[in-house]
């Protein structure tokens, strides 16, 4: 997946009002720092959200994933040649898959492969929200495995 899946729950976030653009930006800025870091744990680090923000953004993440988008940004298909399946879909309720496959703009490995990414992204934020809920000591914004800098601040007491 490219980059900009990364910054998906940046963006759930702020369409649900629980971060600032100036919030998500400075998250950006400090994963283009640290790329082994998280979106949404820098956000709980830097104190932008609440835990209870970044589980409900990662359900809606896992859940709002589509066939399509994995397609497009795959560069399997074009947004054009998606749009008019989508719409061809509408019509006759045919399976999104099956009308790419029938068109000769993809395989159906190629279906098959992403609709393999798409449950298994759904069971990662699935996972990564069941977890945050159930420990959230996990998620103090001064634990040193959620958010590194914290390691080396001077007068943080971890727990």
């Amino acid at each position: 997946m490219p980059d900009e899946q990364h910054d998906q729950i940046g963006q759930f976030l702020l369409n649900a009002g629980s971060i600032t653009p100036a919030a998500l930006a400075e998250a950006l800025a400090f994963k283009a720092d640290k790329p082994f870091m998280r979106v949404g744990e820098i956000l709980l680090g830097q104190g932008a959200c609440t835990l209870p923000e970044l589980v409900a953004g990662l359900e809606a993440q896992g859940a709002s994933l589509r066939l399509g988008q994995i397609l497009v940004r795959n560069g399997h298909v074009s947004q054009t040649q998606l749009d008019a399946a989508l719409e061809r879909q509408a019509r006759t309720s045919e399976l999104l898959g099956a009308i790419l496959v029938e068109q000769g703009l993809i395989s159906e490995t190629c279906v098959l492969e992403a609709l393999e990414y798409q449950h298994w992204f759904q069971e990662y934020v699935a996972r990564g929200a069941t977890v945050l809920r159930n420990n959230p000591s996990l998620a103090s914004v001064h634990n040193p495995v959620i958010h590194p800098r914290w390691a080396a601040a001077p007068g943080v007491e971890h727990p």
